[in-house]
């Protein structure tokens, strides 16, 4: 019977053939966990607890079950050292590009457990240097000192990305009031007894009566602003297409209201 290095060493062989033959490919398992690797070795999709995902003590070891599980046939190299601004959206979407043609693509891209979203997963196979965030953590994607937030909204011809929430402290200490705030400008203006403000009815007041509505407008921003937006850098995702449509430091005035629920905030930012 084969020793679970010896099956190891068997499938990077297969993987590696074509990228330098026998050395490179005994090579690669040099200095992996191969106990780790055991542990949470299972095809196609390793089985990963999340803490592992919050370190890089075994980001090797993940990326490698990940390319062997999920993207066995696919020629690519995840990037190295990457700081992550705008100019790094077109060099990670063309990563995209080759993932996507793996019939696994999604089960990375839309991956979701408790503390992780749509993306986040997928950032942290495609980077080398980043690691996850998790719950109570200041940012979804950590590299070195800097923060970034993911998500998935949907993304208007407008380029906004609409229907996502922030979440966190935020929601208690600025949204419920300022939610609050509004509906009651609304239902003052409309002599209405509304409890949630419909995207359609949101629209139609920031038409009928706009000094009343930028006034809030420009009030509530500033303090999501303060209290979230300007924390991190946004790495926005088109949740339709599985690419990323903006990374952007969020500015006072890119950020509204796409609607309010009485479960929360719904936010429009525009991301161009």
């Amino acid at each position: 019977m084969k020793t679970f290095k010896a099956y190891l060493e068997e499938e990077l062989l297969n993987e590696l053939a074509v990228k330098g033959g026998l050395r490179n490919a005994i090579n690669a398992l040099k200095g992996m966990d191969i106990k780790f690797l055991k542990q949470v070795m299972k095809f196609p999709e390793p089985k990963i607890p999340f803490k592992y995902f919050e370190s890089m003590d075994k980001k090797t070891e993940i990326q490698y079950l990940y390319r062997l599980g999920m993207f066995p046939e696919i020629e690519h190299e995840t990037l190295k050292n990457a700081s992550l601004s705008e100019k790094d959206k077109d060099t990670l979407n063309e990563l995209i590009e080759k993932l996507k043609k793996s019939p696994r693509f999604d089960s990375v891209y839309k991956y979701q457990k408790t503390g992780i979203g749509p993306g986040e997963v997928l950032m942290y196979y495609m980077l080398d240097n980043a690691k996850l965030g998790g719950q109570g953590s200041t940012g979804d994607l950590i590299i070195g000192s800097n923060t970034y937030e993911i998500k998935a909204p949907l993304i208007s011809a407008q380029k906004r990305a609409n229907q996502f929430q922030i979440g966190g402290t935020i929601n208690s200490d600025v949204e419920v009031p300022e939610a609050l705030k509004l509906v009651d400008l609304y239902n003052k203006f409309y002599k209405s007894k509304v409890k949630e403000i419909k995207a359609t009815q949101l629209t139609k007041f920031k038409k009928d009566d706009p000094k009343t509505y930028e006034t809030w407008r420009k009030g509530f921003s500033q303090k999501v602003y303060k209290g979230y937006f300007s924390k991190h850098l946004m790495i926005f995702f088109d949740v339709k297409k599985g690419y990323i449509a903006s990374i952007k430091k969020v500015q006072p005035k890119d950020i509204d209201v796409y609607r309010i629920m009485q479960r929360g905030i719904d936010y429009s930012v525009d991301i161009s």
